[in-house]
């Protein structure tokens, strides 16, 4: 995973991110193409986290928050027509590393 190359540096050479969310706020205001609204709000604060509450939380393992300290080659891939990791994960992270 992203986190893996940020947190664990020495561990890995390389990595591949294949259609990953990079930042978990993402998911609540980007269109799923399989999640509804009644997910976004029940399901995901549950089972992925709560935005507000668990704000310290998704900023901690949120991959596009720490781009910065990725010193790896990395290989991306992303589809534009992908519904299911909008295009705007890896948009924002290509973004953030460059």
């Amino acid at each position: 995973t992203l986190m893996g190359l940020i947190n664990d540096p020495g561990l890995f050479k390389c990595g591949i991110n294949w259609v990953g969310v990079t930042d978990i706020g993402l998911m609540y205001t980007v269109k799923w193409s399989d999640l509804g609204d009644s997910w976004k709000k029940y399901g995901m604060p549950q089972l992925v986290g709560d935005p507000v509450k668990d704000a310290p939380m998704f900023e901690a393992n949120s991959p596009l928050r720490h781009a910065a300290r990725l010193r790896q080659p990395l290989l991306m891939a992303y589809g534009s027509a992908d519904e299911r990791v909008p295009l705007v994960h890896g948009t924002r992270f290509h973004d953030a590393v460059k």
